[in-house]
């Protein structure tokens, strides 16, 4: 009953949405603008859709290669089965989907697999907060301190955050193993396990593997930056195309933290039209914008995920397919 409410709300959050996105919209324009896009622009934006999956893939193998020896290629096949699951299923269930896939392809243990997820989330936070300051900083935003505040809070807590915990003897550790003191099989079973999580913060120890995180996450975000410049360019709206592209890579970017129904319907086309409307575009096109900007990663993850997933037998729904 809880997940069926859940879902309701998901579904009704992106049905409101989706309404006022197209309380001004003219349908007949938005199919004038879809026709007439220029969709030469999808080469570079699936060239650089797999450069970013592949920028994560290298994210996660930095975080993980302390610990183990994983493969690039299975760490990128993990990544799009992530994203097409996030797509299919509600309230961002494709990072557990994607977790799963990487214990079946490389055997490598939940928690671990858990905490450097984690820290890859983290990261994007603290890129999306910067994404935040810069795009106040070219529209002139009139008071500079509370993104600034933010930005450093942000860096200042993760750098504080993790250097907490991936110490080996942990005090909060400490006080919860003590209440466990009676039944030493499962305290003993629990501080392996979160020893185990602890070492997904292990690559923090290095300053050059977290200098190495960092420019790999800035590489993600900046290519999902030119993704958002060549969708403007399908629509001849490069009219102003870093304040544009920045824009529109912080409002949808935002929409995919609603917990709206799946693949964010709705939330995405509101994002859109309202990151677009400073910039004097109509709620027609930036609705057409907005159709192209979550069809085609849909499309292309939805091909590539399933391909590697029946490739490694693997199950969205909990059961391994066996080979025949």
């Amino acid at each position: 009953m809880k997940k069926r409410i859940q879902l309701f709300l998901g579904f009704a959050v992106s049905g409101v949405a989706l309404w006022a996105s197209l309380a001004h919209a003219n349908m007949r324009e938005l199919g004038h603008a879809l026709w007439r896009g220029h969709y030469g622009w999808l080469i570079p934006i699936f060239l650089l859709m797999n450069v970013s999956f592949l920028l994560r893939a290298f994210f996660w193998k930095t975080t993980l290669s302390v610990r183990h020896r994983v493969s690039v290629g299975h760490l990128f096949s993990s990544v799009i089965v992530g994203v097409m699951a996030n797509n299919i299923l509600p309230f961002r269930a494709g990072e557990l989907v994607r977790i799963a896939y990487t214990r079946q392809v490389e055997g490598i243990g939940a928690p671990i697999l858990l905490t450097t997820v984690f820290m890859e989330r983290f990261f994007d936070v603290t890129m999306l907060t910067f994404v935040i300051f810069i795009d106040l900083f070219l529209v002139g935003g009139s008071n500079l301190r509370t993104p600034a505040i933010i930005l450093a809070c942000v860096v200042g807590g993760f750098f504080l955050g993790g250097a907490i915990l991936i110490r080996k003897h942990l005090s909060v550790f400490s006080v919860i193993l003590g209440f466990f003191e009676k039944v030493p099989a499962f305290r003993d079973r629990l501080r392996k396990v979160l020893m185990t999580a602890v070492d997904g913060f292990s690559s923090l120890r290095s300053i050059r593997e977290t200098f190495t995180l960092f420019l790999l996450s800035f590489g993600i975000w900046m290519g999902s930056l030119a993704s958002c410049y060549f969708f403007l360019r399908i629509f001849d709206l490069s009219m102003d195309p870093v304040p544009m592209s920045l824009s529109l890579l912080l409002y949808t970017s935002l929409a995919f933290l609603v917990p709206a129904s799946p693949g964010g319907v709705g939330v995405v086309q509101l994002a859109t039209v309202y990151a677009l409307r400073g910039y004097h575009v109509g709620d027609s096109r930036s609705l057409a914008l907005s159709v192209v900007f979550q069809i085609v990663p849909f499309l292309f993850t939805m091909v590539a995920g399933w391909y590697f997933i029946h490739r490694d037998h693997f199950s969205l729904f909990g059961k391994r397919e066996r080979p025949a």
